[in-house]
Order: C-alpha cells, then sequence, then structure tokens
C-alpha cells in the first residue's frame, strides 16, 4: 500500500478556504470607507481628479457629465 504525502491544498476544505477569503475580503472593505476632509488635511489627490467645494457646481458638473457621457468632447 503506497502512501499518499498531504499537502495544505488538500488537507483545507474547499468551502473554508473561501470562507476565510470571503472574511479577509470583507475586513479590508469595512477599514476602506471614505472619510471627511478637514481643513488643513494632507493626501494624494489623483491626476486630472474634479474637486468641488459648493454643492451645486457639482450638480451642474454631474449633469453636464451624464449629457455628454456617449460623445467625445
Amino acid at each position: 500500500m503506497k502512501s499518499r504525502k498531504r499537502t495544505a491544498v488538500s488537507v483545507i476544505p474547499k468551502w473554508r478556504a473561501i470562507s476565510v477569503a470571503a472574511a479577509i475580503l470583507c475586513s479590508v472593505g469595512v477599514h476602506a470607507e471614505a472619510t471627511e476632509i478637514h481643513d488643513g488635511d494632507t493626501g494624494y489627490i489623483a491626476k486630472n481628479s474634479v474637486w468641488f467645494t459648493d454643492e451645486t457646481d457639482l450638480t451642474v458638473w454631474k449633469r453636464v457629465r451624464q449629457a455628454f457621457s456617449g460623445k467625445d468632447v
């Protein structure tokens, strides 16, 4: 009778590996929430990003973006 070597992959059931991966992804997602920006805060701003300090300007921008979303501007 041949003895088989057990590897880590064959020891851990597939459902348990999926459960662990889901738990890790959920915990990362909880910690990646957006936070408010306060005066004096510093951080990274991506190139070509658009920032508005007035809610009405943001609303207008959303309407314009929606109107021209299928066209090259």
